[in-house]
């Protein structure tokens, strides 16, 4: 398995085939911008020539809340979507995506919000902070351990 960075190739497209079964499209077919305006990047993971992955990270992010047991504000790179395709899910594909993502940002601390993902972010060693304000509301926080 590799890493691809992928580039959105002009305005208003993805970065991202459409036709690729198993994938979120409403994720990764919206959202457009010109393509100078992107500030994101965006990743598949590959084996081959058949795509298991895609992942959007802001290499700029920023964790403004207060959370217990952390410092904020905290620069790193914020992982904002992550998928693997549905057919390949819990197989070890997104444990290995993450540590390739963690090898090209190693000299950032990454993060992510997660949305119904808790157990998969733990799982890969990447711990949760509450809310200092307690407010269940928002979605759980997880900092990388690396």
């Amino acid at each position: 398995m590799e890493l691809r960075q992928v580039f959105q190739p002009a305005d208003y497209q993805s970065a991202f085939e459409a036709d690729v079964a198993g994938f979120n499209t409403t994720w990764w077919g919206q959202r457009l911008k010109r393509a100078t305006d992107v500030r994101v990047d965006t990743f598949s993971v590959f084996d081959g020539g058949d795509e298991l992955a895609r992942v959007e990270v802001d290499p700029n992010g920023t964790i403004f809340a207060d959370y217990l047991g952390l410092r904020t504000p905290m620069p790193g790179a914020e992982v904002t979507f992550f998928e693997v395709r549905a057919d390949r899910r819990r197989s070890g594909i997104g444990r290995a995506a993450v540590r390739f993502l963690r090898a090209a940002y190693a000299d950032q601390t990454m993060f992510a919000f997660s949305e119904g993902a808790d157990v998969f972010w733990a799982s890969v060693g990447w711990r949760r902070f509450p809310r200092a304000d307690g407010d269940a509301a928002y979605r759980p926080l997880f900092v990388s351990a690396g």
